[in-house]
């Protein structure tokens, strides 16, 4: 460590009055919305009836990609290990929209964590097990559910229903 440079303390950050971070990702784009019909008067046979006619409408979308973390887990994740909370950010990463099923490939998971051994991706997991982020799948060795009250990408509703 370079002894010359001094270590920053608060007091060096500047301070604001609005927020710096510019919000990423936003774009307008067009969505057809479904408008609840109208009635419509007929003038030439004096007929009512309803139309249904879709609105274009420009909404704004966030493009870029988010997971969700639950609030319940945050005191467990504080608590993780340095294996733990690297293999858990691989987890994060990989974790697919709508799915409760991640396949491990520990050679990748090693490589992002930046580990030369695999040994702490296996502490990782067996940590992960432990404290109830993600179970053991039949579906192979490096198949894992993942707990969805913890993380999860999309829309947990959907995975229930289907399941039913």
């Amino acid at each position: 460590m370079n002894s010359n440079k001094k270590k920053k303390s608060i007091r060096d950050f500047p301070v604001y009055e609005k927020s710096p971070f510019k919000v990423k990702g936003i774009e307008e784009k067009y969505r057809t919305l479904s408008a609840k019909p109208f009635e419509v008067f007929d003038t030439n046979s004096g007929e009512m009836y309803a139309l249904h006619k879709p609105k274009s409408a420009k909404v704004d979308v966030d493009t870029l990609e988010y997971r969700k973390v639950f609030t319940d887990f945050i005191p467990k994740i504080a608590n993780l290990s340095a294996p733990g909370l690297r293999v858990l950010c691989y987890f994060l990463i990989e974790l697919k929209p709508k799915k409760d099923v991640i396949f491990l490939q520990y050679g990748k998971c090693g490589e992002f964590c930046g580990y030369s051994s695999l040994v702490a991706v296996y502490n990782g997991v067996a940590e992960l097990l432990d404290k109830g982020f993600i179970a053991r799948c039949v579906g192979g060795e490096s198949t894992y559910f993942i707990n969805p009250n913890s993380i999860f990408n999309g829309n947990r509703l959907r995975v229930f229903f289907d399941k039913k």
